[in-house]
C-alpha cells in the first residue's frame, strides 16, 4: 500500500475514532442529562395531575361543608321538607359552580334520606346497590364521632368517584348532627378528557398494581416515572381510597421531545463532523502528499532506479527546507561519494595502486583485445626483479616501494611507446606488451634494453640502490594464440633466467615446456622421496693448508630418482617450492652428524663436519633444541658441527637469523657464510652475522691467476676476515695455480676437485681417514 493512501486512512481513521469517541461521550453525557430534565418534568406532570384531582376534590368538599353546615340542610333532616331539595338540588342548581354527580343524605345510622343522580349520563350506574355501596362505606367511617367529615376517593368500574362526606350541622356548626350530607363525582372519560384538556396533558386511570410501582425506575412518595424507550415517560401518581388504601394510578404518559431533539441534534453535530473531517483528511492528505510523500516518491523513485538500472550517479532534486528536502541532499551527497567510491574502484579493479600501471586483470582485458585482429605482431616480456628482496629486507617495503615506482616509470619512459603497454602484476613482476615487431631478434634487442635500463642505480637519500632483471619473452603468434599461453611461456623463458642465476632474458622455446614438464614431474616424485629413502649424503673433503690435513668435510645431498643421481641443483628449489625443505635439511644434518661420530670414533677424533642449512630450518620454533638433540644422541660435541648457510638464505629476515645463530653459538656450534661473493657480498656484513668461517665462491676463483681484480677482492676479504677472527675457506678448488695463490694469499682452507669430489661415505673413509 502507497505511503499516501497508509496516511490518509490513518488519518481517517485516528479522526473517526476520535470523533466517535467524542460523540458517544458527548451523547451519553448529553442525553443523561436531558433524560433528568424529562424524568423530573414527569414528576411534575404527575404532580400537576394530582394536585388537580385534590383540587377538584377539595371544591366538592367546600361546597358540601356550605350545605352541610347551613341550618335549612340541618331543619330538613328534621322536617323532611321536600322545598327544601326543591329549591338547592333541582337539575338546574349550579351548586357553587362544581360539577357534582351524586348526592347522598343519610341518617346516622347510614340509611339513605335522599339520593338523586345530577348527571344524565350516570343515570344507569346510580342504583340502590351503588347509593348502598358509596353510603355504608361513608357510614363505617363516620361512626367514630369523632370523624366530622370524610373527603376521598372510591374506585367504582373503570373510573374513581371524588367523594366529601360532611356530618350535617346547624349554621354554626353546634349542636347534635342528624346525619350526613355526601357529594361525589364520577371521574368518567369525560371528565378524564377535562383533565387532559386543562392540563395539557395525557392521563389515563389504571387500577392499583403493586408490581406496577416495582418496576418502575424512580420513585418520590407516591410518585413514579419509567423511561419506556426512546420515545415515550410514564409518569404515575398513587391515589389511595377513604380507608387510606392504594386504590388506583393515574397514568400520565409524554413523549420525549427533548430526548428526540437532542439526539437528532446530536446525529446532525455527527454528519457535520464527519463532514468537516473528510474535509480535514483530505486536505492534510493533499499536504503531506505535496510536502512530505511526494518528496519520498521522488527520493523512491531514485533509488529504485539505482536498485533497477544501477545507475548510482542520480540527482535529487527537492524544493524547501525540510527534513526531507536535507534528506535528498544527503542522498545526493552519498551519490557522489558512491560515484567516486566507484571511480576508485575500477581503478583499484583495473591499474595498480603503487605505480599508477594496468594490472593482471587489464593488462589481459587489452591483450584479448589485441589478440582478436589475426595481423598483430606482439612481444610479451615477463619481468622480475633480481635482489629486490634485499633491499625490502634491508631498507623496509617503504624503500622498496620507491623502487617499484621508479621501475615502473623507467619501463614507460624508456622501453614502451604510446601504444605498447606496461602492467605490473604483483609484488617484483611486470609485463610489457610491445606491438609491430618485425623478428625475435627485435624483441631480443628490447629485453637487453630492458635489462640495462633496470640494473642502474636508484637513488635514495644518497645512497644507491641496485638491482637486476629477469626477462621472459614469448610471441604472437608463434608462440601462443592465446592471453594464458602467451604469458604462461613468458613466465617460463623468466624462470629460465632466474634459475641460471638471473640477470638477463631468454626467448621462448618448447625445451622449456619439456623442462617445465618435467619439473612437475620432479615435484610428484619429489613429496614422496624421503618415505622411499632415495636422499643420499656425499661428502666432500676439506684441507687444512697449515696442516695439509682433512680435517673436516661439507655433506653434499644428492637424489637418487630411479637410475638417475639428481644434484642438488636441480631438485633444492623444488624442494623449497613445495615445502620439503626443512625435512631434508633435519634429514642431512641427522645423517651428517651420526657420520662425523664414525669417523671420530674410527681415529679421525677432531674431525668436524659441515652441514648446509636452509632459512626454513633455522627458523623453527625449536630449531637449537632440535640440533642439540642430534648432537646428545650420537655424542657428538657441538664444536665439531659446523653449520652453513648461503648470503640470500641469511637475508630472508636478518634479525631473525642473527639471533638464531648466535643461540647456536652460545651452544658452541660454528657458523659458516657459504657462497660469499654471490649474492648481497658487503663486507660490512661480517661485522654483524655471529660467524666463524667464511666460504669464498668459486666465481671469485676462476681464471684467478689471468684476473688481478679478483685476487685484490679475496685479499680484501681474507684480510677483513683475519681482523674479525674469521677463518677463510676457498670454494671449486681445481687447479694447483688456484691452490698455491691462495695458500700465498693466506687463506686457511681449500675444497674442491683438486682435494677431491664429493663421494660416498665409505669412499671418503677410506681416502681420508686415518
Amino acid at each position: 500500500m502507497k505511503l499516501s493512501a497508509k496516511l490518509f486512512k490513518i488519518v481517517l481513521l485516528v479522526s473517526l475514532i476520535l470523533i466517535c469517541f467524542l460523540y458517544m461521550i458527548s451523547k451519553s453525557f448529553l442525553l443523561k442529562s436531558f433524560t433528568d430534565m424529562e424524568i423530573d418534568k414527569a414528576f411534575k406532570d404527575t404532580k400537576v395531575v394530582l394536585n388537580y384531582i385534590q383540587n377538584d376534590l377539595n371544591n366538592i368538599n367546600d361546597v358540601n361543608l356550605d350545605y352541610a353546615r347551613w341550618d335549612e340542610t340541618y331543619n330538613y333532616m328534621n322536617n323532611r321538607n321536600n322545598k327544601y331539595i326543591e329549591d338547592n338540588f333541582d337539575d338546574t342548581t349550579s351548586m357553587g359552580g362544581v360539577k357534582i354527580n351524586f348526592i347522598f343524605i343519610t341518617d346516622n345510622q347510614g340509611n339513605i334520606v335522599y339520593k338523586k343522580n345530577m348527571k344524565e349520563d350516570t343515570k344507569e350506574m346510580f342504583t340502590l346497590a351503588f347509593a348502598k355501596n358509596v353510603t355504608s362505606n361513608i357510614s363505617k367511617l363516620l361512626s367514630n364521632n369523632n370523624i366530622k367529615n370524610v373527603k376521598g376517593t372510591l374506585l367504582y368500574g373503570k373510573y374513581p368517584i371524588l367523594i366529601s362526606a360532611q356530618r350535617i350541622t346547624k349554621g354554626d356548626g353546634l349542636g347534635h348532627s342528624p346525619g350526613f350530607l355526601i357529594f361525589a363525582k364520577y371521574y368518567d372519560k369525560e371528565e378524564m378528557d377535562m383533565l387532559n384538556q386543562n392540563t395539557g396533558l395525557k392521563t389515563e386511570m389504571a387500577y392499583y398494581d403493586k408490581g406496577l410501582i416495582l418496576n418502575n425506575d424512580f420513585i418520590r412518595k407516591n410518585e413514579f416515572v419509567k423511561v419506556s424507550n426512546e420515545k415515550i415517560i410514564i409518569g404515575y401518581g398513587l391515589i389511595n381510597d377513604i380507608f387510606s388504601k392504594p386504590s388506583f394510578f393515574v397514568k400520565i404518559t409524554s413523549e420525549r421531545n427533548i430526548f428526540k431533539k437532542v439526539q437528532n441534534t446530536m446525529d446532525f453535530y455527527l454528519l457535520i463532523v464527519l463532514a468537516a473531517l473528510i474535509i480535514f483528511s483530505l486536505s492534510i492528505f493533499i499536504l503531506i502528499h505535496v510536502f512530505v510523500v511526494r518528496k519520498i516518491e521522488i527520493i523512491n523513485e531514485v533509488v529504485e532506479n539505482v536498485h533497477n538500472y544501477y545507475d548510482v550517479f542520480p540527482s535529487i532534486i527537492l524544493k524547501g527546507n525540510d527534513e526531507i528536502s536535507e534528506l535528498g541532499s544527503k542522498f545526493n551527497d552519498m551519490f557522489q561519494r558512491l560515484k567516486k567510491s566507484d571511480e576508485t574502484i575500477v581503478s583499484l579493479a583495473n591499474y595498480d595502486a603503487l605505480t599508477g600501471l594496468t594490472n593482471r586483470k587489464k593488462l589481459i582485458e587489452n591483450i584479448t583485445d589485441l589478440l582478436k585482429n589475426k595481423n598483430e605482431n606482439l612481444a610479451v616480456f615477463f619481468i622480475t626483479l633480481d635482489k629486490f628482496k634485499a633491499i625490502n629486507e634491508s631498507f623496509g617495503h617503504q624503500v622498496g616501494d620507491i623502487v617499484l615506482a621508479k621501475v615502473a616509470e623507467r619501463l614507460e619512459n624508456n622501453i614502451a611507446k604510446s601504444k605498447d603497454m606496461v602492467s605490473r602484476i604483483g609484488g617484483d613482476e611486470f609485463i610489457v606488451i610491445i606491438r609491430d615487431l618485425i623478428s625475435a631478434a627485435d624483441a631480443t634487442e628490447i629485453a637487453e634494453k630492458i635489462v640495462k635500463t633496470l640494473s642502474g642505480a636508484y637513488i635514495y637519500n644518497d645512497e644507491s640502490l641496485y638491482i637486476g632483471a629477469s626477462v621472459g619473452i614469448s610471441l604472437f603468434p608463434q608462440h601462443g594464440n592465446d592471453v594464458d599461453a602467451l604469458i604462461r611461456n613468458a613466465d617460463l623463458a623468466m624462470y629460465e633466467v632466474k634459475n641460471s642465476g638471473g640477470h638477463g632474458y631468454r626467448l621462448y622455446n618448447n625445451i622449456m615446456n619439456y623442462n617445465n614438464n618435467r619439473m612437475l614431474q620432479m615435484e610428484k616424485d619429489l613429496k614422496s622421496a624421503m618415505e622411499r629413502n632415495e636422499f643420499i649424503t656425499y661428502y666432500q673433503p676439506i684441507i687444512d693448508l697449515k696442516l695439509m690435513k682433512v680435517l673436516s668435510a661439507e655433506s653434499l645431498i644428492r637424489w637418487k630418482c630411479g637410475d638417475k643421481i639428481i644434484q642438488p641443483i636441480e631438485f633444492i628449489p623444488i624442494a623449497k617450492k613445495i615445502g620439503k625443505m626443512v625435512e631434508i635439511d633435519n634429514w642431512m644434518l641427522l645423517n651428517a652428524c651420526t657420520q662425523c661420530k664414525k669417523w671420530q670414533n674410527s681415529g679421525s677424533k677432531n674431525f668436524s663436519i659441515s652441514v648446509n642449512t636452509s632459512y626454513k630450518q633455522l627458523i623453527q620454533a625449536n630449531f637449537v633444541q632440535i640440533v642439540m638433540n642430534i648432537c646428545r644422541n650420537q655424542s657428538l660435541d657441538p664444536k665439531y658441527l659446523n653449520l652453513e648457510i648461503t648470503e640470500g638464505e641469511a637475508m630472508e629476515d636478518i634479525n631473525l637469523i642473527i639471533k638464531v645463530l648466535l643461540e647456536l653459538k652460545s651452544c658452541g656450534i660454528k657458523i659458516s657464510m657459504d657462497d660469499f661473493g654471490t649474492g648481497y657480498s658487503s663486507l660490512s656484513w661480517l661485522s654483524k652475522l655471529p660467524i666463524d668461517t667464511i666460504k669464498i665462491d668459486r666465481s671469485l676463483i676462476i681464471n684467478l691467476d689471468n684476473n688481478s681484480k679478483n685476487i685484490a677482492i679475496i685479499k680484501a676479504i681474507i684480510a677483513v676476515a683475519d681482523s674479525l677472527d674469521i677463518k677463510v675457506i676457498a670454494e671449486g678448488i681445481e687447479t694447483k695455480t688456484e691452490f698455491l695463490t691462495l695458500k700465498e694469499l693466506g687463506c686457511q682452507s681449500i675444497q674442491g676437485y683438486l682435494i677431491g669430489k664429493p663421494m660416498m661415505a665409505s669412499d671418503f673413509q677410506n681416502e681420508f681417514i686415518i
